[in-house]
């Protein structure tokens, strides 16, 4: 079966705001019933992603970034002393599940211009009934240019609560982030830590070694946490059985699944569900 690209199933715009943000800013803890695309026009903005209680990850942007946030996905912007940002926000409907590249930002390099482009022309027109299928095209552009950026950097970010600090030369800190991105891609079936050590030509101990350096922690801390973090994707943006879930995100079944998400995030997967999901 083909799977219908993110961008494309872009639907209704839900809300279009621009602000300009200073250090007085008051931290705001929120999520959205909808996708929120953001970006820096200008400056530089911080960004806390949930979960509402428990670690949460820290994201920087500057000008001409791009973040994505998921549905029932717990945020809040804030700006460090001495900075300031002007920050672009478009909600909006889709029935797709989160692309990969959620939560991460996304540098729009020699497309920055053709997206805040489009971003003014939302803001323009989506309050015009007769405009809704031109601003459904501008939107579905904005995640295209955004998706195609993201893919060609596709260096992961550590799961929330891990610290990256790396000791290491550049050719193997290229490997560590290459061996995380497969580790984090490869959840169903799930790869065994050998075979990700061997495709990146290291034996395992020497690979352990050096993504505990990099990363902070083992490979399979690393892979447990990246599985638990797509069980609370699939329990946000999906009707799918704990099962099911357990299954897509590379666990044995769904008393392991379950076991290991209270183990990380203090409470059963319904739980969490119930709390995030209006």
């Amino acid at each position: 079966m083909k799977l219908t690209p993110f961008w494309e199933t872009a639907g209704e715009i839900r809300s279009t705001i621009q602000s300009r943000l200073s250090p007085r800013r008051v931290f705001h803890w929120h999520c959205h019933s909808f996708y929120e695309l953001a970006l820096v026009l200008s400056g530089e903005c911080d960004w806390r992603i949930g979960p509402r209680s428990g670690p949460r990850a820290h994201r920087t942007l500057l000008a001409g970034d791009v973040l994505l946030l998921s549905p029932g996905a717990w945020h809040g912007e804030f700006i460090r002393p001495e900075r300031h940002a002007l920050v672009a926000w478009i909600g909006f409907s889709s029935a797709a599940l989160p692309p990969r590249w959620t939560g991460r930002p996304i540098h729009l390099e020699d497309d920055t211009d053709e997206v805040v482009r489009a971003f003014h022309a939302v803001y323009r027109e989506h309050s015009r009934s007769e405009n809704a299928d031109r601003i459904r095209l501008l939107l579905q552009s904005l995640l295209l240019l955004t998706a195609r950026q993201a893919e060609k950097a596709p260096a992961p970010i550590p799961p929330r609560g891990m610290k990256k600090g790396s000791r290491l030369n550049p050719r193997q800190i290229s490997r560590m982030e290459a061996a995380a991105h497969t580790l984090r891609h490869n959840l169903n079936p799930p790869l065994e830590i050998g075979q990700v050590a061997t495709l990146h030509s290291l034996s395992p101990a020497h690979f352990s070694t050096l993504f505990r350096r990099h990363f902070g922690v083992a490979p399979r801390t690393f892979l447990r946490r990246s599985r638990v973090e797509k069980a609370e994707e699939l329990l946000l943006g999906s009707d799918l059985a704990l099962k099911e879930i357990a299954t897509e995100a590379g666990f044995t079944d769904a008393a392991h699944f379950c076991k290991a998400f209270r183990a990380l995030r203090g409470m059963t997967p319904r739980t969490f569900q119930a709390a995030h999901v209006p």
